[in-house]
């Protein structure tokens, strides 16, 4: 008997707690759609005096949606009709399409259409103004413009003539480095056979005479013969190549093989005069090691393009400068011009023929945007509360 009395306590005490939660909810729900209810008719109101043409209209049908929402929701919260409930949400989700649709047609108005509209206008007020330039003016402003580029025309010609000469300099330094450059290994090619002829030719240099030399005399006779025949061998080997370069320190090796070959002390049939006079040539080839270095530089790079020979392409660029000065003048005084003859010609009246909404401030836009997102969230909270509520409202029959 005990049992059966607790059980009947907490079966009624869990009811009870039911009754609540479904009271609370369905407080909210009335609550919600009150506020539903009051956005429906301030959305109709800021439609119908900010809005404009199809936005008007949507706004108008949201603020509808919205009351309509309100209204059943509201009723249907207070008798706990789940038909009405389930009206509310269905209205709701219908709501929410048409708040986006609203914010979209807002938008595309504001920013869209009201570019199209002015672009249009723009163009017809600027084929008026065309339209009454004088005839004069139009001649006047072409007269000038050809003076203009005639002169330009004239620095154009003087520069391509001055780069022409450049680059015909460009092509006689190339072809005077490897005219240089051959020259000197031919100079040093008749060095080392003369130097092999002093030894080679020498009546005084026998099999007979070498025997009786000096071990140190026939060492030095020797480093003469190798080094002469050493540098005759890569000069030969150079020009037998299909693509002939030659770099500083191989040129350095070669000459420094001839200076010792011929700074050797050996006897030989050459006078004393050419022996200095060979020695000098050498000593002046040693001195002159920049200029071949320079000679191998610029021919291995093969940039002649880029080198300014004899100040040609100094001149190049004061014409470049003097041009863009012209240029730079040009455009200023065709735009001086252009900016008078519309000061004179001033007219704001295509504002006239732009949409109202195109040309008043932008607050508008930016409270129809708001109210269309303030909409699209309160149904989203009216749909979670009135849903709560009817998971809360017992079927019939249980």
């Amino acid at each position: 008997m005990l049992g059966t009395t607790n059980g009947d306590l907490l079966g009624g005490f869990g009811a009870s707690s039911y009754r609540k939660g479904s009271a609370k909810w369905s407080k909210a729900c009335k609550a919600v759609c009150l506020i539903l209810l009051a956005s429906g008719a301030l959305m109709g109101l800021i439609s119908l005096t900010n809005a404009n043409s199809s936005p008007r209209v949507t706004g108008m049908i949201l603020g509808a949606l919205l009351g309509l929402a309100g209204v059943a929701g509201f009723a249907g919260g207070h008798s706990r009709s789940a038909n009405l409930l389930n009206m509310s949400v269905v209205v709701s989700i219908i709501g929410l399409l048409v708040a986006f649709q609203f914010i979209g047609e807002v938008g595309r108005e504001t920013e869209v259409d009201c570019a199209l509209a002015e672009l249009y206008v723009r163009g017809l007020a600027t084929e008026r103004l065309v339209k009454d330039q004088h005839q004069a003016e139009i001649f006047n402003s072409i007269y000038t413009r050809m003076n203009e580029m005639e002169d330009m025309l004239d620095l154009v010609q003087h520069g391509a003539i001055k780069a022409l000469d450049l680059r015909a300099k460009q092509d006689q330094l190339r072809e005077t480095d490897q005219a240089y450059i051959q020259a000197k290994l031919q100079q040093l090619h008749q060095h080392a056979e003369i130097m092999l002829e002093s030894v080679l030719q020498n009546p005084n240099i026998t099999e007979e005479s070498v025997r009786q030399m000096a071990q140190h005399e026939k060492e030095a006779l020797q480093t003469r013969i190798d080094l002469a025949d050493q540098a005759l061998v890569k000069i030969k080997a150079k020009h037998n190549q299909e693509n002939f370069t030659l770099s500083l320190p191989e040129y350095e090796e070669i000459l420094d093989a001839l200076v010792g070959s011929h700074y050797t002390s050996v006897p030989d049939h050459l006078s004393h005069e050419s022996h200095h006079e060979l020695g000098a040539l050498l000593m002046q080839a040693k001195a002159e090691l920049p200029n071949m270095q320079g000679a191998l530089e610029r021919t291995q790079e093969n940039q002649y393009h880029l080198y300014n020979v004899d100040g040609a392409g100094d001149e190049i660029t004061e014409l470049a400068r003097v041009r863009a000065e012209k240029q730079k003048e040009w455009e200023r005084k065709f735009t001086d011009q252009l900016q008078r003859r519309e000061q004179s010609h001033a007219d704001v009246s295509w504002l006239q023929s732009m949409p109202q909404h195109c040309v008043q401030e932008s607050r508008s836009k930016t409270l129809l945007i708001g109210s269309g997102l303030l909409a699209a969230a309160l149904q989203l909270v009216a749909v979670y509360v009135i849903l709560s509520l009817l998971l809360r409202i017992p079927i019939k029959g249980d």
